[in-house]
């Protein structure tokens, strides 16, 4: 959307006409072509590229979720005071 308004914002200076207008069209050219090609790579190309290395990882068997399991009893030997750390912490 902001790219869109920003393209269509500046076509009335690429596309003018009038006294010293052409040193600002050549300007305004380089930033619509800039914008709709980074557009097309934050659409297209990035997602693309996401999805094959989704495809890739699947084909290797690397796409499996580790859970990561946490044991209270740790925590507490390390440092007894863990829980009021954590509920301190979420306060700020």
């Amino acid at each position: 959307m902001t790219t869109l308004a920003m393209v269509f914002g500046m076509l009335p200076i690429a596309l003018a006409s009038g006294a010293g207008a052409e040193w600002k069209n050549g300007l305004a050219w380089a930033l619509i072509g800039g914008l709709i090609s980074s557009m097309f790579l934050t659409m297209v190309v990035v997602p693309v590229i996401y999805y094959l290395f989704d495809r890739i990882l699947a084909r290797f068997g690397k796409d499996q979720k580790k859970e990561i399991h946490i044991e209270e009893k740790a925590l507490r030997k390390k440092n007894p005071r863990w829980r009021s750390m954590f509920i301190n912490s979420a306060r700020i």
